[in-house]
């Protein structure tokens, strides 16, 4: 219980009040960011441990926590004429095709406590962490591609000292529309009620330095859905008298 009371975090950063009486953790909460409602939530909580993590329910949002109570109420209480799009942003990913943090054994129990409650209440986006790789979905239900389900994001490729999450699964699986095992960030531009940019730029020892990106549409399924691809990273090599960033690309390594 001890490892995840976060006391040493919670003393440094000032987080935002969750609004449930009684949870005092404010690790979940939401806010409207433009034509956006963005929702955060807690994966890790004092009643989860290591050891019980990949064989029980997520305690966090099980059915009756606080979280979950919480949860229900802010996603009922979204206005999607002023906030049109609805993004939710947790730690582990329940899509993923990466054997690091694999389905079996840690996003199953994920995705059973939340995918539903997410679907009926028609989020657009889905953004995790956890796995240290890049990867994209199509808008899905039960690893079956659907319109009306949300696009999932992977972005746990900031990096740390464990390194890259490798090997991906094999075969890609349909509902992975891009993945990639590189270090990068991604940007959201939110650019009318009905379209939304999304775009992964891997880091700059790579090239090119801008990798994937395409429109989210309401109500259409995303491009690329059904053609999964896995991408290579291609590494620029400088010349120590090189001053100019050229890419030498006869020393490109996969």
């Amino acid at each position: 219980m001890k490892a995840y009371n976060f006391l040493s975090y919670l003393k440094r950063y000032k987080m935002p009040i969750a609004g449930v009486e009684n949870d005092p953790s404010g690790l979940y909460y939401s806010m409207n960011i433009g034509l956006a409602h963005i929702v955060m939530l807690a994966g890790y909580c004092p009643l989860q441990n290591a050891k019980n993590a990949e064989k029980t329910t997520q305690p966090c949002l099980q059915s009756g926590s606080n979280q979950r109570i919480w949860l229900e109420k802010d996603l009922a209480s979204v206005n999607r004429v002023n906030t049109p799009w609805l993004i939710v942003l947790i730690h582990q990913p329940y899509v993923n095709s990466n054997t690091v943090h694999s389905i079996a054994a840690e996003g199953r129990i994920v995705q059973l406590t939340i995918e539903d409650l997410l679907y009926n209440n028609s989020v657009d986006l889905v953004i995790h962490g956890h796995v240290h790789s890049y990867e994209r979905s199509c808008k899905l239900k039960n690893y079956t591609c659907d319109p009306k389900g949300p696009l999932y994001i992977t972005v746990g490729d900031g990096g740390n000292r464990e390194g890259l999450a490798l090997p991906w699964v094999e075969p890609q699986p349909v509902w992975s529309v891009y993945r990639q095992a590189s270090y990068g960030f991604g940007e959201i531009n939110v650019v009318n009620k009905t379209h939304m940019k999304w775009v992964w730029t891997q880091n700059k020892d790579l090239t090119p330095q801008y990798v994937d990106s395409l429109w989210i549409e309401k109500g259409k399924q995303v491009s690329g859905a059904g053609n999964p691809k896995t991408g290579i990273p291609r590494y620029r090599r400088l010349r120590p008298s090189d001053q100019s960033e050229r890419i030498d690309e006869d020393e490109d390594e996969d």
